[in-house]
């Protein structure tokens, strides 16, 4: 969440002066700017986490096993999230501005009765996923309705080579020798992806 919050105020403010003028290719410039910008500190923030998860868990101690899945899980929802742009933005610049309301509305209450049904049978793992699925309809919706009445899509090639760098930086970084001590480790893995 960290960087869609710290870049999408920044970009939202070009978005807006650019609809104010009425250009659309300047638009569609900073929101596709934007979202592989957003996407590229979202994919390498994701993988300070994932590779560090051993980690967390090892300096919370026994009892807090369930962190590792329970986080992979919640951050599968936000890699889309971070990846489908400032579609909040486009839509409250536009005459659309009342669907984020409705959207918001809608992901409130699906969540409220998956969570009915998911939490009693799989606990705190029927939680993160119901989060995650609840995140991923919520901006496939959002990006969807962008695409469809704005001709907006944050997806580019770039979106493709971040990914496939991060896999990269993920697999040379995750199998590197485990440091005995969880504080240096976590300083080496994350010194190394940055």
């Amino acid at each position: 969440s960290i960087p869609y919050r710290s870049m999408s105020g920044i970009a939202s403010a070009d978005i807006s002066k650019s609809y104010a003028q009425n250009n659309h290719d300047k638009v569609s410039d900073s929101y596709s700017r934007s979202a592989i910008n957003i996407f590229i500190a979202t994919i390498f923030m994701a993988l300070i986490i994932v590779c560090n998860l051993h980690n967390a868990v090892a300096i919370m101690g026994e009892g807090y096993e369930a962190v590792f899945g329970v986080t992979i899980i919640m951050m599968l929802g936000k890699l889309i999230d971070g990846s489908t742009g400032l579609n909040d933005v486009a839509l409250n610049m536009s005459p659309y501005f009342k669907l984020n309301f409705y959207f918001s509305v809608g992901l409130v209450l699906f969540m409220l009765v998956m969570f009915r049904i998911f939490i009693p049978i799989y606990g705190i793992y029927g939680a993160a996923w119901v989060f995650s699925i609840s995140l991923v309809i919520y901006n496939l919706l959002k990006t969807f309705y962008v695409w469809k009445k704005m001709k907006l899509q944050p997806f580019s090639k770039g979106n493709l080579t971040t990914l496939f760098i991060g896999l990269v930086v993920a697999g040379m970084v995750f199998f590197l020798p485990k440091l005995a001590n969880p504080y240096w480790d976590t300083m080496y893995r994350s010194g190394l992806i940055v």
